[in-house]
């Protein structure tokens, strides 16, 4: 299945407006705003009206309720350093759309608190200059035919203007439910488990799950977040005898990794129910092959959800962002009617074919064959030679008797659409498969058997 390609960056300030109809996301109606940041990172916070129901609602006497209220992601235990840029979604019904903007003008909010506001009009998601009067206000170049993105100048807002009746009461959002969902599809048991340090047994070590054929294990993604998490199925049960594989002596975990990165819906010391005083994070989540695989998957999101995919150029380095609607299966390790043991080249084997046990990525089999230190750190994309994406990408590999670079290795090659899509195969290859997802995303990986075509 092909799917949209899209692009990512780690440091941009985006708030992501997801202009819908009633039943479904269509073109130009799913717009995404750069918004200036502070050198340090960091954002005031902003308060975004939606004006059609702000007019509506100075009717009555009613405080009247932000569509958003947008403030930095803290920096706690477990969320990486520099902290992300926080990332708002709006909801709204018509291609027609006008937003108020208000940003606080300390880092802080009380009511004696300075605010300054402007106006974001977009009409078949093209900025209206008469009715915009935020600063600089423009549709970039890395806007795509599903997604729009805009961007302001360094000082958009200019106006002093007090935000309406009852912000105060505002000053937080609704926190997510967010799953992880593994479904067995592989016609036997399996074994699910979180740690790299799993061990042979019947499926009843420490962190080991047993999971039935046709059933499903939920993983609820509490307030805490789920920050750099893995999953491997470790082994599988055929009515007679558990098979393991996934791990070996000096090698190490080989096995599919099922990874993602979701981010707190609690500032430290917060606990009110329900709410959360900051923006969550974006989800990070991709299907990786990069230490190689002993089970087919697919990654899938449970619900339509607007995405980003890292990307880089040829020579490895970092391009803008770009945004693409998402729905159902976003990766796919391998694409239907492919059997992915055939996919793995024959030095590349843990055991016979017929016995298929894995399948070394080029970094765990340099590991397995006792290269040089140097050769490692080469194919492994480590150490302080090779550890950059620029130097790594642009590294040639003795490999087999021929000058190959990373993604010309037969392994990774083999990966490469049409067999999988969008699977992250070598240490730098985060453009094909490491998605950057809305933080409402729920995600499911659908685990299938790696003899057979599913």
């Amino acid at each position: 299945m092909k799917l949209p390609y899209s692009l990512a960056s780690r440091v941009a300030v985006f708030v992501v407006f997801t202009l819908m109809s009633a039943n479904a996301l269509s073109a130009v109606d799913n717009i995404v705003i750069n918004w200036p940041a502070k050198t340090s990172g960091s954002i005031n916070p902003i308060l975004v009206y939606e004006l059609q129901i702000l007019e509506e609602a100075k009717k009555s006497s009613a405080d009247i309720k932000p569509a958003a209220y947008v403030t930095a992601i803290p920096a706690q235990s477990g969320v990486p350093t520099p902290v992300p840029a926080p990332v708002s979604f709006f909801y709204a019904e018509n291609q027609t759309m006008l937003y108020d903007i208000y940003v606080s003008q300390s880092s802080t909010v009380s009511k004696s608190t300075t605010w300054k506001h402007c106006q974001l009009s977009l009409v078949n998601g093209q900025v209206v200059s008469g009715q915009t009067t935020c600063g600089g206000a423009t549709k970039t170049d890395n806007s795509t035919s599903t997604v729009g993105v805009y961007s302001f100048g360094t000082n958009f807002v200019t106006t002093i203007a007090k935000p309406p009746k009852g912000y105060m009461n505002y000053l937080w959002n609704v926190a997510p439910s967010r799953s992880v969902t593994i479904k067995n599809s592989t016609g036997n048991k399996i074994c699910f488990n979180m740690s790299s340090k799993f061990n042979k047994s019947q499926c009843t070590g420490t962190g080991d799950i047993r999971i039935d054929n046709g059933s499903q294990h939920v993983i609820t993604v509490s307030e805490v977040g789920a920050m750099s998490h893995v999953g491997f199925i470790t082994g599988s049960y055929d009515d007679s005898i558990w098979t393991y594989s996934g791990n070996m002596p000096k090698v190490g975990v080989y096995a599919t990794a099922l990874e993602w990165s979701i981010f707190p819906s609690k500032s430290v010391g917060s606990s009110e129910a329900g709410k959360t005083d900051h923006t969550i994070g974006m989800t990070n989540v991709d299907l990786s092959a990069v230490n190689g695989y002993n089970f087919a998957a697919t990654l899938s999101v449970a619900s339509d959800s607007i995405c980003s995919t890292a990307m880089r150029d040829s020579a490895g380095n970092a391009q803008p962002a770009k945004y693409a609607v998402y729905s159902g299966v976003i990766a796919e390790l391998p694409t239907s009617g492919i059997i992915l043991k055939n996919q793995c080249p024959r030095d590349s084997l843990v055991s016979n074919l017929s016995d298929f046990k894995g399948c070394l990525s080029p970094c765990k089999l340099t590991i397995k064959n006792g290269r040089s230190t140097d050769f490692q750190n080469k194919v492994c994309c480590q150490g302080s030679t090779y550890g950059s994406s620029t130097a790594c990408t642009a590294a040639t590999i003795d490999w087999n008797g021929k000058s190959l670079k990373h993604d010309k290795l037969p392994y990774v090659k083999n990966l490469a659409s049409p067999n999988t899509e969008n699977v992250y195969r070598w240490q730098f290859d985060d453009y094909v498969g490491d998605f950057s997802c809305q933080p409402e995303t729920s995600l499911v990986y659908t685990i299938y058997s790696a003899n057979s075509s599913r």
